[in-house]
């Protein structure tokens, strides 16, 4: 049995632990197989000028030490309530605007990643696409998903997760297949 789990740094700030010391004390605790990693935009990009990577360096720097496997969650949805993790300066009423600044956030994630390619063991592309019910409702960006999954393949050759809440035969939008190659079932 492999055992795994999903590490959020905006669930510690939210609970007012200091995320690099409960990661170091999760991960010291048990001998973990794998950790799911949100890469937040808003984290990530804060600025559309500045891009923050430091958190992630340190996180992903310690957990490959340990020689532990990891799943990047790259999405404009990600882990987490409310769901959507975007910058405030990013534009989601323009459509095309909204397409190329996501693309560079996935673009930044990938070059993030590269260092690491050793310990990915898949690339999640967004949180329960399908599941846009529960969050804050925004933008439904479902119709870009195979899109994006095909553009993370001509870079990478990592298996693509997806994670479904609680319907994994739903595996279309709008006559569009999703082509996955790993299912994640999220239980609460």
């Amino acid at each position: 049995m492999q055992l795994g789990f999903t590490f959020s740094i905006k669930s510690c700030q939210n609970l007012n632990l200091d995320w690099k010391q409960t990661l170091i004390d999760i991960l010291d605790t048990y001998r973990w197989d794998s950790i799911r990693i949100p890469l937040y935009w808003d984290i990530l990009i804060p600025d559309s000028h500045i891009v923050i990577p430091d958190d992630y360096i340190w996180m992903l720097d310690y957990i490959s030490s340990k020689n532990i496997s990891i799943v990047p969650i790259i999405g404009y949805r990600n882990a987490v309530y409310p769901e959507i993790h975007r910058p405030q300066w990013i534009n989601i009423n323009d459509n095309n605007l909204f397409k190329n600044q996501y693309y560079s956030y996935i673009d930044t994630c990938l070059d993030l990643l590269q260092p690491y390619t050793d310990n990915i063991k898949a690339i999640q592309v967004e949180n329960e696409p399908f599941e846009i019910h529960f969050g804050i409702q925004e933008l439904d960006i479902r119709s870009l998903y195979p899109e994006v999954i095909t553009y993370i393949r001509t870079k990478y050759s990592y298996p693509i997760l997806v994670t479904y809440g609680y319907k994994p035969w739903k595996k279309t939008f709008q006559n569009i297949s999703i082509p996955e190659d790993i299912i994640g079932l999220d239980f609460y």
